[in-house]
């Protein structure tokens, strides 16, 4: 019999309805910083965790999406735990056929900020913010949810300049309101007019997480054999050394005839040219 509770369990077994993931995108970067000469800048690496997920209808359309991007600073204290240092969100809602590149809700309009204060300047802004328009533009009719620049830094003071930079480079503009604190609202648009950034900045280069762990277990394992070849020599070079102390004349004459074992072999032979030559005379 094809109840409607049947057909309610059956849809729900479907891949196509309801909650779904993608597998996790994860990958290494390096951030080289700006600081210092080129040939000597520090490089911080960061790994860095993708997670989409969707919710869909019986007929596999997206009712509703979520993107989230985690980042943990791999030079941070070990002792600080597993919470990610910064996250960058996304979402979409199809009933209300809007996506924000700045939030993972509707609800909240979100902010651009990167954590530890070291890592800032060199683009890791513009890359995570450029993951969140390339996963908006799915959506190219869907309303751009509204950014609002603090209050305070919006308009004329030093961050202001630095946040219409950063934002206009993904064809997001603002208007002004206010004069004594003014406020600044990012402009209607549909995702379809946001701009992706095709070139990443030199300072990051990103990694395949796979590599990168097998080269660090592989770095490992050649110092582990390095560490073990050293404590053989140290402990040869003490045996040697204690030898020394014990019987430093022949240690000495040992010396002179091992490490110098083909002038001694060239000298034997021609004390012994010379001793035949003297008793041929003779």
């Amino acid at each position: 019999m094809n109840t409607q509770f049947d057909r309610l369990v059956s849809a729900l077994k479907s891949d196509e309805f309801g909650t779904s993931r993608k597998q996790a995108d994860v990958c290494i970067l390096e951030v080289q910083s700006r600081q210092g000469s080129k040939a000597f800048r520090r490089v911080d690496r960061l790994l860095v965790e993708k997670r989409e997920s969707f919710e869909r209808d019986s007929a596999g359309n997206v009712h509703r999406g979520q993107l989230r991007i985690f980042y943990w600073d791999l030079g941070n204290d070990p002792l600080a735990g597993d919470v990610p240092d910064g996250e960058f969100a996304a979402c979409y809602d199809r009933g209300f056929n809007s996506v924000s590149i700045t939030s993972g809700c509707l609800s909240s309009g979100g902010y651009v900020l990167i954590e530890p204060s070291r890592l800032r300047g060199a683009g890791l802004g513009s890359y995570f913010m450029n993951r969140a328009v390339q996963w908006a533009k799915q959506w190219p009719e869907a309303q751009v949810r509204p950014i609002e620049l603090p209050r305070g830094e919006a308009k004329g003071t030093a961050q202001q300049a630095l946040r219409i930079h950063f934002y206009g480079k993904f064809g997001i503009e603002f208007d002004f309101t206010g004069d004594v604190a003014p406020t600044g609202t990012s402009r209607p648009m549909q995702a379809r007019d946001l701009v992706v950034m095709t070139s990443r900045k030199e300072t990051i280069t990103e990694r395949s997480a796979v590599v990168f762990l097998r080269e660090r277990i592989q770095d490992a394992e050649h110092s582990t054999a390095e560490i073990v070849f050293l404590r053989r020599s140290l402990k040869e070079e003490g045996i040697i050394l204690s030898q020394a102390y014990q019987h430093p004349i022949k240690w000495m004459f040992q010396r002179l005839v091992t490490d110098n074992l083909t002038r001694t072999g060239f000298v034997v032979a021609f004390m012994v040219v010379i001793g035949l030559g003297i008793y041929r005379t003779f």
